[in-house]
């Protein structure tokens, strides 16, 4: 799980370059919440805790990537 959101960070990292893309991400709630969580490692630690938590953080990795794009 932990290689998918690098990915996805990397992601990120990549798409600050195209002009205003970062501005609009960290405007949408959900995203800003989102990498806050991911840069405080919470998935890893839910996962850890509760191994049911799996499809919550599983779905959050989509609806991330779809977002990104």
């Amino acid at each position: 799980m932990a290689a998918t959101w690098q990915t996805w960070l990397q992601d990120l990292s990549a798409y600050s370059r195209i002009p205003l893309f970062f501005q609009l991400f960290l405007k949408h709630q959900k995203c800003l919440e989102l990498l806050f969580k991911v840069l405080a490692g919470q998935p890893d630690l839910e996962l850890r805790d509760d191994a049911q938590r799996q499809a919550f953080w599983t779905q959050e990795q989509k609806e991330a990537a779809q977002t990104n794009y």
